[in-house]
């Protein structure tokens, strides 16, 4: 089991909130960002989401590119429907 914190910042130069998100596992301790991009589409790794240093807690995160953001989550969330609708039958 692995848990994400996602925390929404201003991007002043994109002027769009740029999502990033880090990772715990099931004892609450912090993932590496190898251990975060296992979780990322191969389509998306190093493209649209990338490991950054949180602006504010300056921990490794997953930052999804503001530039991505609405195709990204679309794809997150349709995939997340997906598993839940396959875990339901």
């Amino acid at each position: 089991i692995r848990m994400y914190d996602l925390t929404l910042v201003y991007a002043h130069y994109y002027a769009t909130p740029r999502l990033y998100l880090i990772g715990y596992n099931f004892e609450s301790i912090p993932l590496s960002g190898e251990q975060m991009m296992e979780d990322v589409y191969l389509t998306n790794r190093e493209k649209t989401v990338t490991i950054d240093n949180h602006p504010f807690l300056k921990t490794p995160s997953i930052s999804i590119h503001p530039c991505k953001h609405a195709e990204t989550l679309k794809r997150i969330m349709k995939n997340m429907n997906q598993l839940q609708k396959e875990l339901l039958l």
